[in-house]
């Protein structure tokens, strides 16, 4: 299943740190026009190179993207400098 929100933690000074949840599904419903726009021009890319090897890699780039963002859900990254540390999960 597909992210739904976006998890941020950010430490501040001396306080407790703040946490942000990013609602992610705003961002899938903007995209979906986007990926329909990019389709036929995919499409007809593909064909037009399909004899080489960057034809099938252009055919097969959506449905890759598409698994990328399928799989980031449980996906924890954390971010870590000398003063600071910065959790994302994504939910």
């Amino acid at each position: 299943m597909i992210p739904l929100i976006l998890k941020l933690k950010v430490p501040r000074g001396g306080s407790r740190p703040l946490r942000l949840y990013l609602p992610l599904f705003i961002v899938w419903i903007l995209l979906i026009p986007v990926f329909l726009l990019l389709l036929p021009v995919f499409l007809i890319g593909a064909l037009v190179l399909w004899h080489t090897p960057y034809g099938r890699l252009i055919l097969m780039f959506l449905p890759m993207v598409c698994v990328v963002i399928w799989h980031l859900q449980g996906l924890k990254v954390d971010i870590k400098d000398k003063k600071k540390h910065i959790d994302m999960s994504f939910i």
